[in-house]
């Protein structure tokens, strides 16, 4: 129940992005590590695959590994495929870091240090430890046993999770994306707590369903009240969260791409993972610089020179769908932008994004893409 009434599993789930390969990967560690001493393979392996899922996976392996100098071997089993990734990733692309740990510098789009992105996530799920204040936890038939248990598998993958946000702030995105992949871990902490806590506040020991039910319900009526602007606001397509999480207007931009430029032409966007998905016969270039090593370069050291001497701008794209927002950071509020943009190119047409955007085309008037 704790992770239905989640609404970040239901959205990720479908996301397109990492977030439910390395809840997968973190719960499955996390569970094959309950009242094991010492670190098993299949825990080892899972924790290893997501320290190559996302920048910071390898974080969460090693605040769950606690003694290397026992096992050695199961060490090696975590940090191999980091290793091996890093090896490719040199090899390959000719680089330690990826693009992501350049363009999204801590804090872009976070809150002071996570702190409300954090705050949420306990109003949800953490108030059932403040009763521990009120009502002192006896030891009842080994269950406080048990959630040490629980707890001693899943703090240092939690705890990685929490540096994590405090370091990059937080982000944009709605339902604790960053925490998402950390729920099922949390869920099971809080529901073990639960457990414990009903029965120590029985009178009746040995029935106390009735209290860990009244309980269980409180916490999924605090998960869905702590997220219920955020839910709100995501049906109905308001504001800027919701209309950057909702792939299907950038989707209808890369579907008219697609059928009016010509084959191989460039374009440039802010709004690429719908576009590129509709248009996979367009290069697109990505002014957020994820896809772009040049452009997370030329991000991480300040925007040098402004948006018409960017490297994706540089280039010369025969496209440019540029973002139009209510937000200092709209590509109208830029006047050099703009200046540019009115100087190279052509406003062709428009495309609504949710209920707070626009997505402008702009064609290229010394090389018409358009067929």
């Amino acid at each position: 129940m704790l992770l239905l009434v989640f609404p970040g599993f239901h959205v990720y789930a479908t996301s397109g992005l990492e977030t439910p390969l390395l809840m997968l990967l973190l719960t499955v560690g996390t569970v094959a590590s309950l009242g094991q001493r010492n670190p098993t393979t299949l825990a080892s392996l899972s924790f290893g695959c997501a320290a190559i899922t996302r920048p910071e996976g390898l974080l969460y392996g090693l605040f769950w590994f606690e003694n290397p100098f026992r096992a050695f071997g199961q060490l090696a089993i975590l940090i191999a495929p980091f290793v091996a990734y890093q090896v490719f990733r040199v090899t390959y692309f000719e680089t330690w870091l990826p693009n992501t740990f350049r363009a999204k510098l801590p804090g872009t789009w976070g809150t002071f240090f996570g702190l409300e992105y954090l705050g949420q996530a306990a109003t949800a799920v953490g108030w059932p430890f403040l009763l521990a204040l009120v009502f002192r936890v006896r030891r009842v038939r080994g269950d406080l046993e048990d959630f040490r248990r629980v707890f001693r598998a899943t703090i240092g993958p939690l705890l990685a999770g929490i540096l994590f946000v405090i370091y990059a702030w937080g982000d944009w995105m709605p339902f604790s994306r960053f925490l998402a992949p950390l729920w099922p871990s949390a869920a099971l902490v809080v529901a073990s707590w639960l457990v414990t806590l009903s029965r120590s506040m029985s009178r009746v020991p040995r029935k106390p369903e009735w209290i860990t039910a009244l309980l269980t319900g409180f916490v999924a009526a605090s998960t869905l009240g702590a997220y219920a602007p955020q839910i709100q606001r995501y049906v109905r397509n308001e504001g800027l969260d919701s209309m950057l999480m909702r792939g299907e207007d950038a989707l209808a931009v890369g579907v008219w791409l697609s059928k009016t430029v010509k084959p191989g032409s460039t374009v440039r966007t802010a709004r690429l993972g719908g576009m590129s998905y509709a248009a996979p016969e367009l290069t697109f270039w990505d002014e957020n610089g994820l896809t772009d090593r040049a452009q997370a370069v030329w991000i991480s050291e300040g925007r040098v020179g402004g948006p018409p001497s960017s490297p994706v701008s540089a280039r010369e794209p025969n496209v440019v769908a540029a973002l139009l927002v209510p937000a200092k950071w709209s590509y109208t509020e830029d006047e050099a932008l703009l200046e540019w943009l009115r100087t190279n190119y052509s406003l062709v047409s428009k495309f609504p994004q949710g209920n707070f955007g626009e997505v402008h085309v702009w064609i290229f008037k010394n090389a018409r893409p358009v067929e």
